[in-house]
């Protein structure tokens, strides 16, 4: 099994303070049918690597930002996790990479991010799969 999506262009909201499930609305590919309503539910048992990048628009670029791979609703890996006062002067890019296993039946990851600049920023979605994605593939059974 493998999966690659990526945000459309439809706008989502982010607010300040709080980790929020990140949607990723169009998909490359995905050759075993496993991802949906942007989680990845591996149906086949084994190891998994997953990737994702998500962008987020903000024009200060100040506080917190912090990328987190979920397993069944949970935090399970964390990518980038900083703050500053100027990330960026008009985005914010985070990356997490991590090998997973699953189980095959019930098991689901999911990107949450949270930022902290004090407003709402929105997750850029520009429809282009090279900006804010979640991809993954399956290494190796168990």
């Amino acid at each position: 099994p493998a999966f690659s999506a990526y945000a459309n262009a439809t706008l989502q909201t982010i607010t300040s303070g709080s980790q929020q499930k990140v949607l990723f609305q169009t998909e490359e590919f995905d050759t075993n049918n496993n991802f949906a309503s942007s989680r990845f539910t591996p149906t086949v048992a084994g190891y998994y690597q997953l990737n994702s990048e998500v962008r987020l628009d903000g024009a200060t670029g100040t506080g917190e930002m912090m990328i987190v791979l979920y397993k069944n609703g949970t935090e399970y890996k964390r990518g980038t996790n900083q703050s500053g006062t100027q990330i960026a002067s008009n985005f914010w890019a985070m990356q997490v990479s991590s090998l997973a296993n699953a189980n095959g039946t019930t098991d689901y990851f999911e990107i949450y991010v949270q930022q902290g600049s004090g407003a709402n920023v929105t997750v850029t979605a520009v429809n282009n799969p090279a900006i804010t994605w979640f991809n993954g593939c399956m290494v190796r059974g168990v």
